[in-house]
């Protein structure tokens, strides 16, 4: 259910939704539905911004941020006939009654988390999030980013272990097992690293709550025996391409760790590849090289320089 009442919002919120979004949460156009064009339009206010782009802005944004952006914190003091309000209208109006919730956790987290098991996300834990993943390298920060951010659309920005379980469960049949997997490896590094170090009970309690779902590969490709390799070796006609597959073959480095070596790298006189690579996902320092291998590099690279 929504927090507010989109037809109930001015020209001005609409546009302060629309812009915060577009321009400090990085939410494209296409993700909206629409040209851009017709984003430049709705900025300007030359144009009013349909209801429904307003409802794809919407679950971008944490209850937390929209609460900042529309109603602002209010510093005038209320009395016990204010709160009796808050609450008579809080249990006749749902939508209130959840606009109620947020604000609570908001500004009164601390008390509200203690006694209750689910986790409200704000603003200020996914740019924690954001920060957390700054050690991580750009494709894993990015892959983690676009998952957290479509995992809270869906969630309405609140976790649960039902909902966290729910959630994984439908993602394993509506877009399959590898989606879900890594949504699921997102989620618990959000809980483990945020939510987690500001309430350690729960925060347990919601990284349990769910599993990541295994992949299962159907296909894995037999290795390749010593006569098959030799025979592609042979296959080959370009002498360069040849030392290429020879090195990938003997040293087991990947294309890439290939292609980026330098000079300085490769010791051809003592058949010595000095990789250095130290990454959260691999650590490779040295591979070696035959000697008739060396002698065959050096020939193509260096023809008028060979091994002694």
């Amino acid at each position: 259910m929504a927090l507010i009442d989109i037809d109930k919002l001015t020209n001005e919120q609409k546009i302060r939704l629309f812009t915060y979004a577009t321009e400090e949460k990085g939410i494209t156009y296409e993700q909206l539905g629409i040209s851009k064009a017709s984003g430049w339009r709705y900025k300007k206010g030359l144009r009013e911004i349909p209801k429904e782009v307003i409802e794809k802005v919407l679950q971008f944004l944490a209850p937390d941020e929209i609460a900042r952006i529309i109603y602002g914190k209010k510093i005038e003091k209320a009395d016990i006939n204010d709160l009796l309000k808050v609450i008579n209208t809080a249990v006749e109006d749902p939508q209130f009654r959840s606009l109620l919730f947020m604000m609570l956790n908001r500004f009164l987290g601390e008390y509200v988390r203690q006694n209750t098991n689910s986790y409200v996300v704000t603003e200020e834990d996914l740019k924690l999030f954001e920060k957390i993943l700054e050690q991580k390298s750009k494709a894993t920060r990015d892959e983690r980013l676009r998952h957290i951010k479509y995992a809270m659309r869906d969630l309405g920005f609140s976790l649960s272990p039902e909902s966290l379980k729910e959630y994984i469960l439908e993602l394993m049949t509506e877009e399959g097992p590898n989606v879900a997997r890594h949504r699921a490896n997102t989620l618990k590094l959000f809980i483990k690293e945020v939510v987690a170090s500001r309430n350690p009970i729960l925060g347990q309690i919601l990284y349990n709550s769910f599993r990541v779902p295994k992949v299962d590969y159907k296909y894995s490709p037999p290795p390749l025996s010593l006569e098959i390799l030799k025979n592609i070796f042979q296959l080959i006609g370009h002498l360069g391409a040849k030392t290429f597959f020879l090195i990938l073959a003997e040293t087991g480095l990947r294309v890439g760790e290939v292609y980026s070596l330098s000079v300085e790298q490769v010791d051809l006189e003592n058949g010595i590849i000095k990789l250095m690579k130290n990454s959260a996902t691999k650590r490779a320092y040295i591979s070696f090289l035959h000697k008739e291998t060396c002698e065959g590099a050096a020939a193509f690279t260096f023809p008028n320089n060979p091994l002694p």
